[in-house]
């Protein structure tokens, strides 16, 4: 469809950094998905979002 569209002279859609990135995560669960290593990716995957999520958290609450 993308090559038809090129070949009328349209100009050609590149996916973004974000929408690959998103691809590539995609692919590799549902490679991981008949294997038992996936438990293993998600809680990395989990701890790693956690540990990002404290770093941004303030150290004590302000005062108002």
């Amino acid at each position: 469809m993308e090559t038809e569209a090129v070949e009328q002279g349209k100009r050609p859609y590149f996916l973004g950094k974000r929408d690959l990135k998103d691809l590539e995560v995609a692919q590799k669960f549902n490679k991981l998905k008949g294997t038992a290593k996936l438990d293993k990716f998600m809680e990395k995957r989990r701890k790693r979002n956690a540990n990002k999520d404290h770093r941004n958290m303030p150290y004590q609450r302000r005062d108002d």
